[in-house]
């Protein structure tokens, strides 16, 4: 296994670990719901999305400037997550020590 699939697998735990046993979603049917409402959520955004996307099929020249976007915002999506979670585990040092090297 390489090293970085190590890292990620270690944050995951870590982080399962971490969210699952506290607070409100510590029991199973607060996990259910979470599970549950974001399961209807993606299915939601999922034909939202194709219904734009047909949308836009039949005028192809703005098919473009929205891939441009979405190729352009999905970085700053990722960096936006990450940021939160290192805040979130700031207390946790030895995590922290793991993210110095993470751009």
């Amino acid at each position: 296994m390489t090293p970085s699939l190590q890292l990620a697998r270690f944050l995951s735990v870590f982080l399962i670990r971490r969210v699952l046993r506290r607070g409100a979603l510590r029991t199973a049917s607060a996990r259910w719901t979470v599970a549950v409402a974001a399961l209807v959520a993606f299915v939601g955004f999922c034909l939202f999305g194709v219904v734009i996307v047909r949308q836009l099929i039949s005028e192809p020249e703005q098919l473009f400037p929205l891939l441009r976007v979405v190729g352009v915002s999905t970085p700053v999506w990722v960096l936006s997550a990450f940021t939160v979670v290192r805040v979130l585990f700031m207390k946790s040092s030895e995590l922290v020590e793991l993210t110095f090297s993470f751009p």
